[in-house]
């Protein structure tokens, strides 16, 4: 398997982990508008998939998958061993909360802590990459890629649950405060977008030869990110009002803005003599 093919499993995981935190977020306010017994099971069971698919698809990338529990082993130093315990923990919670609903309804405080472990899971994740090798990477704009997907495809998920198993509950006050915090993803990813350009060309040589790889062969997929995954998004949702069809318009220009976001991320690690070739600095 080639450094490229590798990416594709992290990629999805760096998008399906966060998107199932904040499914499950988006769940919890639903839920404050009495929703029905349906949308709830229906939801904190996309939370519970989407945060399983993640998880399973991040060991496609190691050369032995089923010796990944040895990482646990290091928790307490490792940035990899906690973010592999915080997910573990979450996506347990999560199943506990899926059976508490199939056998009636999980009590609010548990959709909470799985929301809160999710919200460290989420932190852990983005400081495995926070790499003094990889320059590219070391800004906060990492994490906040990270929390604005959470946000913004997380809670679009949620609300795409609820145009199918209760009528009304998007026309509620929980429902609102789901689309901000929607809009509010939508703004983090903006930022880190725009902040992660300018320290790539602003920055060190590591950097900028980058953001040399990044602009030379990437450059339509990053307008492609800020076109499909953040302008679209936000204007089917505001049009979701009048037709709930808008809302897989959203969904899915979030979920490809945010593949192409995790493509950008990977490809601007370059190796140290590419950056010396173009930068002339050894």
């Amino acid at each position: 398997m080639d450094q490229q093919e590798r990416t594709w499993p992290l990629m999805a995981f760096t998008v399906l982990g966060p998107a199932s935190v904040g499914c499950l977020l988006g769940t919890l306010l639903l839920r404050s508008a009495e929703s029905s017994d349906r949308f709830a099971l229906a939801a904190t069971t996309a939370a519970l998939m989407i945060g399983v698919a993640g998880v399973l698809l991040s060991l496609a990338h190691l050369n032995k998958p089923l010796r990944a529990y040895r990482a646990l082993r290091k928790f307490p130093a490792s940035p990899l061993s906690r973010e592999i315990g915080a997910y573990a923990i979450y996506v347990l919670l999560v199943f506990v909360a899926w059976v508490a609903e199939l056998f009636g309804t999980a009590p609010g405080w548990l959709l909470g802590l799985g929301v809160a472990a999710g919200g460290v899971a989420i932190v852990a994740s983005a400081q495995v990459y926070l790499l003094p090798a990889r320059p590219s990477w070391r800004h906060w704009s990492t994490a906040g890629a990270f929390l604005g997907c959470g946000l913004s495809l997380g809670s679009s998920t949620s609300l795409l649950i609820a145009v199918y198993t209760q009528e009304g509950l998007l026309q509620t006050r929980a429902a609102d405060i789901v689309r901000g915090l929607l809009v509010a993803g939508v703004v983090v990813s903006t930022i880190s977008v725009w902040r992660r350009v300018a320290f790539l060309r602003a920055g060190t040589a590591d950097t900028k030869a980058a953001w040399h790889a990044v602009n030379t062969d990437y450059s339509g997929l990053l307008w492609t990110r800020l076109i499909v995954g953040l302008a679209l998004p936000l204007a089917a949702t505001v049009l979701s009002r009048s037709a709930d069809a808008w809302f897989w318009l959203a969904w899915l220009s979030l979920l490809a803005g945010e593949l192409i976001d995790r493509r950008l991320f990977f490809a601007s690690v370059v190796p140290l003599s590419f950056r010396a070739e173009i930068t002339g600095v050894h």
